[in-house]
């Protein structure tokens, strides 16, 4: 499961992105605890989007989804991990929703900023 969803995150995949969007969605929902495996992905959907990989670009409010599963099933990980080379969580979220902004804007999206205001919530 988890390859597959890892392709629907690449150029190669993009036709089903947001179907591996659901899935990861689900998987950490359903899930007790979030596992080491699973927060790799967190970190790809935060690179995607900040680094303008053109991949999820059109599903922040799908996208929004697995981020906020992570953020209330692991609070004390999300507000306080460190990863090796990949930056602490909530810096990256932060980050992460600015640019949210900034794209809304130019975009006039209320959408977009909808999604925004949902992760600060």
């Amino acid at each position: 499961m988890e390859r597959a969803i890892e392709v629907t995150l690449t150029e190669a995949g993009s036709s089903a992105v947001e179907d591996g969007l659901t899935c990861l969605a689900e998987l950490l929902y359903n899930q007790e605890r979030v596992s080491p495996r699973m927060w790799r992905f967190y970190f790809v959907l935060i690179d995607l989007y900040l680094n303008d990989k053109g991949i999820v670009d059109e599903f922040m409010p799908t996208v929004s989804v697995p981020l906020i599963n992570y953020m209330q099933k692991e609070p004390e990980t999300f507000r306080q991990a460190h990863f090796d080379g990949l930056g602490c969580c909530m810096d990256l979220m932060f980050s992460f929703i600015g640019k949210i902004f900034q794209v809304a804007r130019d975009k006039e999206s209320e959408l977009d900023a909808i999604v925004a205001v949902t992760l600060i919530i």
